[in-house]
C-alpha cells in the first residue's frame, strides 16, 4: 500500500463497491488522514439534472457522509452544461478560446452569473436537506482576480490572490492529527468561483483553476469529479507520476491529451507550490468520492509528483 494513501487506486487491486467495504476500512482512512482538508471540484454532467439527476444525488450523498464523519471538505463548482443550455435557449453563441477559456462578453456574462448562482443554490439546498451545514460562498469573498485577456476573452478572470475567509469561518486548515476532530462537523463551504475585481467588474473564473488555487492555499488534497475518467484501453489508470516515463508514454500514444493533459500538468505545478496529490474520479458513479477517500482500492486516478511520495 502506498504510504500516504488517502484514496486513489492501487495497481493489482480490485474495485470494491460500497456493500463490500468494511466500516473498519473506512475508519482507518478517516482516523489516519481526516485531519487533512479536501477540496472537491465538480461540474459538467455531474450537475446536469435535466438529463440525469443521479450523479448530483451521488455527489450530495457522498459529501453528506464526509460531513457526518467530520472530514474537512470544501466544494468548488463549475456550471458549463447549464451555461451552454441557457445560451442556446437565448440564441447566443457558445465560444471557447484555444486554452479552453469560455469567451464571455457583455451579452453572455449575465447568463453565466445566473447559471452559476443556480448551480450553487441547488448544491447548498441539496446538502442542507441531507443534514449538512452547507453555506454558499461567493468567489469574490475568497479570491482576488483581474482580467485574463480582456480584448480576446472578455469577462474571463485569472486569480491573483486568496484571502482567509475559508480559514477563519469554515475552519478549513490542516490540523495536527491529535487535534483534528471537532465536537461538531465543520461548515461545508460551496464556492461559486464567479468573482469581481477591485473595480467591481465581474469575471467568470475557470472552476478547475479556482479549486486548484484553493487546494494550494490550504495545502489540501484536490479531487476532481469528471465524466471522463483517466482510462487506457477502457481501464481506469490507477496512478500517474507526472515526472515519470509512464506519463510521457500516455501522452505520446494519445491516451492523455487536450483538457485532461492540461489538468494533469496544472496539477504538477500546483504540487510544486504545496498542494497535496490530486485525484480524478468518475463523478457519474455511485459512491465514487466516498470510495476514493476511504478504501484501499479507491475509485479513480491518483496524480502525484516524484518518487518520494511521502506521508499525507
Amino acid at each position: 500500500m502506498r504510504a500516504f494513501k488517502f484514496g486513489g487506486n492501487l495497481k493489482g487491486e480490485n474495485k470494491m463497491g460500497t456493500n463490500n467495504i468494511s466500516e473498519e476500512e473506512a475508519k482507518k482512512y478517516i482516523l489516519r488522514y481526516g485531519w487533512q482538508p479536501v477540496v472537491v471540484k465538480g461540474s459538467g454532467k455531474i450537475f446536469d439534472t435535466k438529463k440525469d439527476d443521479r450523479p448530483l444525488n451521488y455527489f450530495l450523498d457522498d459529501i453528506a457522509k464526509c460531513h457526518q464523519e467530520k472530514l474537512r471538505v470544501a466544494i468548488v463548482h463549475g456550471g458549463g452544461t447549464e451555461i451552454n443550455d441557457v445560451l442556446k435557449a437565448n440564441g447566443l453563441p457558445i465560444q471557447f478560446a484555444e486554452d479552453g477559456s469560455r469567451i464571455t462578453d457583455m451579452k453572455t456574462l449575465p447568463y453565466v452569473i445566473e447559471s452559476m448562482a443556480e448551480v450553487n443554490q441547488s448544491i447548498v439546498e441539496g446538502l442542507q436537506s441531507r443534514g449538512v451545514n452547507a453555506e454558499p460562498v461567493r468567489g469574490t469573498d475568497v479570491f482576488s482576480v483581474e482580467a485574463k485577456d480582456f480584448d480576446n476573452l472578455g469577462y474571463v478572470g485569472k486569480l491573483t490572490g486568496f484571502n482567509s475567509t475559508l480559514s477563519s469561518k469554515f475552519r478549513f486548515n490542516a490540523l495536527k492529527p491529535e487535534v483534528a476532530f471537532f465536537d461538531k462537523a465543520s461548515i461545508v463551504p460551496v464556492v461559486n468561483p464567479v468573482s469581481s475585481d477591485k473595480y467591481g467588474r465581474v469575471f467568470n473564473i475557470n472552476a478547475d483553476d479556482a479549486a486548484t488555487e484553493l487546494a494550494v492555499a490550504r495545502a489540501a488534497r484536490l479531487i476532481m469529479l469528471s465524466d471522463t475518467p483517466v482510462r487506457n484501453n477502457g481501464v481506469v489508470i490507477p496512478e500517474i507520476d507526472v515526472v515519470g516515463m509512464e506519463l510521457q508514454k500516455l501522452i505520446e500514444t494519445g491516451v492523455i491529451k487536450d483538457g485532461m493533459l492540461k489538468k494533469i500538468m496544472a496539477c504538477a505545478d500546483a504540487i510544486e507550490r504545496g498542494m497535496k496529490p490530486m485525484s480524478v474520479i468518475d463523478g457519474t458513479k455511485k459512491d465514487s468520492l466516498w470510495n476514493e477517500l476511504t478504501t484501499d482500492s479507491g475509485s479513480g486516478t491518483l496524480i502525484y509528483k516524484g518518487p518520494e511520495k511521502g506521508e499525507y
